[in-house]
């Protein structure tokens, strides 16, 4: 569900003439992702990776939700990277979470 929201997050606009393909270990979860930017949306596909992605990161599941901080510096802190910089900024910088969200009552009485 994480790349599910990333990829709702991504501003698919800024995103229209990005082919990228990003190669994610999760270290906690012993489970490899490759994750597509392809023409806007945010793919993802569980247990492969590309033989010649342009970003490589490696951490636990949750430092990959610093994809949304805009916040370069620290999401490397966090995650092993590498590969190609501009690109992670880019995306990062494509990352648009949500507005608006308020808790409702899914049923009422």
């Amino acid at each position: 569900m994480l790349w599910d929201f990333l990829g709702i997050c991504i501003d698919k606009d800024a995103m229209a003439d990005v082919d990228a393909k990003i190669n994610v270990r999760l270290t906690d979860q012993g489970q490899d992702v490759l994750v597509r930017v392809k023409n806007g949306p945010l793919l993802h596909f569980d247990g492969i990776q590309a033989d010649d992605a342009d970003i490589i990161l490696a951490g636990p599941k949750l430092a990959m939700l610093l994809l949304m901080s805009h916040d370069v510096a620290h999401a490397k802190a966090a995650l092993s990277f590498s590969g190609n910089e501009d690109l992670l900024v880019r995306i990062m910088d494509a990352m648009q979470p949500p507005t608006g969200i308020s808790p409702f009552n899914i049923i009422e009485p």
